[in-house]
């Protein structure tokens, strides 16, 4: 349903039609806007979030000297346009379709070919491949029409790994089951993160809370059934298909992981989820989530529930597997499901929650949105862009709703005042008939949410502060490195042998999206800082603050040589520069701002007592310089301010 922006009292600050979403159930609660954020942390909270990475010094310069009014605007078209949007964007979607490059449980097999679907994803995003396609590439690109451009037909195969890269159980031994668990897989992951809905609860029984029937799960099973994953019926062989794709005249083939259709194939209903206990025939066809609840809305009842009627049949004529069929209609406009979920993922990214909490969960038993209207709105806005993100991002992020400060000012007698810390602008004079700040709680009152860097970010900012981040683009790195540490038993079976600690992951700069990916042995620094579980759909990662942590950043070799790059980055600008100087540098490096005078009495001192402390003594001074500012450059990346974004 498309949704008119209501009207609200205070027109002043409305900057793009979300705000007057959010901005009418503020005055409603009898509540107002927090005041805008500083310029710095404005510009640092834009650039991890569409980048996944620092600003630089320059960068910040260039932004807090730039007085114009669509300062801000270009530096979001800026960093929409960098490649580097794609390496972060890319993480969000590979989080939801469990990516890896071992297949877990018994083997844990190397899926040596799995990081050209990752380079897929990275490239659709910089590409901003309208998201009806990229949803239709990634279900049945091998079952459209070829084009003339061979780069595009090698494109849409490639897409297809989506379905290939579950986990997947090597040593089952009835093949049939194992079938039919990459099935419930690939239901699963395609229900949760196109649809929002746990389609997979169906297989066994009627879905206990949404009216999804285990017809309606079968009748999908049958379409991904005619799907072939396997390349043979031999034991311990691949159960993915590895074949060469042209690349064009004069270009190498090169090996991809993609499925291929099979004998199309009704399934009967397996009772109780056994398939040795058989019901009726269900015809292949695609779920259909009765459309009068969701356009509507009715005000009485918000509750996104989705439910289902039959299944929609496919032609039983028809030669394909209906996997062609299915990715359209999950992709159609007319679908009510596919753009809502998606434009709340966006939300979630840059909000910290989603309109709908439950951001793989619409269902009844999801929770409710908090702005209806506003989701319906954005969806709309979606389809009508032509499903652009990137056009989504920057209705986001454009936003007075985005650009609130995330700190509340300091309070004192004479009303709000901001902290030096905090540098946020005073409200606009039209918002002052709302109860002030002052006289709102910490947790009642609107503020932007404060989170932790993720686990890619943690890692890419150390890099590039370093100056050790390698910034090109990933290839086959990760697939190589595996293969070299795994053992060849039987026909092109991989087990891998990578240990959580491997030196690899210390030395290897380029940016974690291109890490290798082991389902059961992440290493640290991504595992211990919540990264996704690749073993299923991961809908928003957990935020921790655990001992192990802070253990790791004041312990890790990578932290460790982090710290030396950066402390070396230090004496290597300038040998002239005085200790002042390089305090002032490191600040701008790490925090993008200028060394108090505070801070640079507290480094003055903190050097001066490492310089003399016993456990250096004798050592030349070169070295006793660069291990005090060693110490000294790893103690602000395990600041807070460097580890958490405002």
């Amino acid at each position: 349903r498309d949704v008119a922006p209501p009207s609200v009292k205070h027109e002043d600050w409305i900057k793009s039609p979300i705000d007057r979403f959010v901005l009418q159930q503020w005055e409603a609660n009898g509540s107002g806007p927090a005041p805008q954020a500083d310029k710095l942390t404005l510009l640092r909270r834009v650039t991890f979030d569409l980048t996944g990475l620092p600003p630089t010094p320059d960068e910040v310069t260039a932004f807090l000297s730039d007085e114009s009014p669509q300062a801000y605007e270009a530096v979001v078209n800026r960093l929409l346009e960098s490649p580097h949007y794609g390496e972060r964007w890319a993480r969000h979607w590979l989080d939801v379709v469990r990516y890896a490059e071992s297949t877990a449980n018994d083997a844990n097999a190397v899926m040596r070919f799995a990081w050209r679907y990752r380079n897929y994803v990275i490239d659709a995003f910089n590409r901003d491949l309208p998201y009806d396609q990229f949803l239709i590439e990634q279900l049945a690109g091998d079952l459209l029409p070829p084009t003339d451009s061979v780069e595009t037909n090698a494109r849409r195969i490639i897409a297809t790994g989506y379905l290939m890269i579950g986990p997947k159980a090597l040593a089952e031994t009835d093949k049939e089951q194992s079938r039919l668990d990459i099935v419930d897989d690939q239901i699963d992951v395609t229900g949760r993160a196109m649809l929002g809905l746990t389609v997979a609860c169906a297989r066994c029984h009627d879905h206990k809370f949404d009216a999804i029937r285990t017809t309606d799960y079968y009748a999908l099973a049958g379409i991904f059934r005619s799907t072939e994953p396997f390349q043979n019926e031999v034991r311990n062989a691949t159960m993915w298909w590895e074949f060469p794709v042209p690349q064009g005249e004069g270009k190498e083939p090169i090996t991809v992981m993609a499925p291929k259709d099979s004998v199309p194939r009704n399934l009967r209903v397996h009772l109780r989820g056994n398939r040795f206990t058989l019901g009726a025939t269900v015809p292949r066809g695609v779920l259909q989530v009765v459309e009068q609840s969701w356009p509507m809305l009715p005000a009485s009842d918000p509750t996104l529930a989705a439910s289902a009627t039959a299944s929609a049949t496919l032609d039983p004529n028809q030669l394909g597997s209906g996997r062609l069929e299915l990715a359209r209609w999950i992709a159609s406009p007319a679908n009510p499901l596919t753009a809502r979920v998606m434009v709340n993922r966006i939300w979630q990214h840059h909000f910290g929650r989603g309109l709908v909490a439950t951001s793989d969960n619409f269902g009844t038993r999801g929770e409710r949105p908090s702005h209806p209207e506003l989701l319906d709105w954005l969806a709309a806005r979606f389809v009508e862009n032509g499903w652009s993100m990137k056009s989504m991002h920057r209705l986001m992020v454009l936003s007075n709703t985005y650009q609130q400060a995330s700190v509340l000012p300091a309070i004192n007698d004479e009303g709000t005042k901001a902290t030096e810390r905090t540098k946020v602008s005073p409200p606009k004079n039209s918002l002052e008939s709302l109860p002030s700040l002052s006289s709102l709680t910490t947790e009642s009152a609107p503020r932007f949410p404060r989170r932790r860097l993720s686990a890619e970010e943690l890692r890419d900012a150390m890099l590039a502060v370093s100056g050790k981040l390698d910034r090109a683009p990933g290839s086959s790195e990760s697939g190589e490195f595996l293969v070299s540490k795994a053992e060849n038993i039987g026909a092109m079976i991989l087990p891998n042998r990578v240990a959580a600690d491997d030196p690899f992951y210390t030395t290897f700069a380029k940016r974690s999206i291109y890490l290798p990916v082991v389902r059961n042995m992440l290493p640290d620094v991504l595992a211990l800082f919540d990264a996704a579980d690749p073993n299923g759909v991961t809908a928003q990662r957990n935020e921790t603050t655990v001992a192990s942590q802070s253990l790791f950043l004041l312990n890790s070799p990578f932290v460790r040589d982090q710290s030396r790059a950066f402390a070396e980055r230090l004496f290597s600008s300038d040998k002239s520069q005085t200790d002042s100087q390089r305090v002032e540098q490191a600040h701008r490096l790490a925090f993008g701002r200028a060394a108090s005078t505070d801070e640079q009495a507290q480094a003055g001192e903190f050097l001066a007592a490492y310089l003399n402390s016993p456990s250096i003594q004798g050592r030349p001074e070169p070295e006793r310089q660069l291990s005090a500012w060693q110490s000294y450059c790893q103690s602000l990346l395990c600041a807070n301010e460097f580890l958490y974004v405002e």
